[in-house]
């Protein structure tokens, strides 16, 4: 097992199976999914598995899930997706949510931060050591959103970590 530091936080390589990450992450919401009536659909293929530290891939991916159940209204639709390539490994999260605008966007996996008199709005604290913890794996983290037609948040990880 290999270890990297990214500020405080202790990064565990070890090679763990997609799949039981996108498992671990969905099984703290089924009751909320349940009654909001969301249709929750799982696309996973057969996969590799991968290089990560398993608690904090959870811990983003928990962070997409919660999200997207938060802004999406009832009766409405969370699609979580992994795609394999031969060197890396996709997550997403889409939801049928409000959508974010294009502006919000740019600063989304940026902490919110003010000045005491105006705020700097991003996405938050918990987006922004979500970006830190895919980028010290070694991978990207996005948004695509339309405003009133959803968003999808993804990350794309290397399948092994040299």
């Amino acid at each position: 097992m290999r270890k990297a530091e990214i500020g405080i936080i202790r990064l565990k390589f070890q090679s763990i199976d997609p799949k039981e990450l996108v498992n671990i992450s969905v099984n703290p919401f089924k009751t909320q999914i349940e009654e909001k009536e969301i249709n929750l659909e799982i696309h996973i293929p057969e996969v590799e598995p991968i290089t990560a530290d398993a608690e904090k891939i959870c811990w983003v991916l928990t962070n997409f899930i919660g999200n997207a159940l938060r802004y999406t209204p009832r009766w409405g639709k969370i699609k979580i997706r992994i795609t394999q390539r031969p060197k890396e490994t996709e997550f997403s999260v889409e939801d049928s949510g409000y959508g974010i605008d294009p502006q919000t966007q740019s600063r989304i996996f940026e902490p919110l931060t003010g000045d005491g008199e105006s705020t700097v709005k991003g996405g938050g604290l918990a987006l922004a050591i979500s970006r830190e913890i895919i980028e010290a794996h070694g991978g990207t983290i996005g948004v695509e959103s339309q405003v009133g037609r959803g968003s999808r948040f993804y990350f794309i990880l290397p399948n092994s970590v040299i």
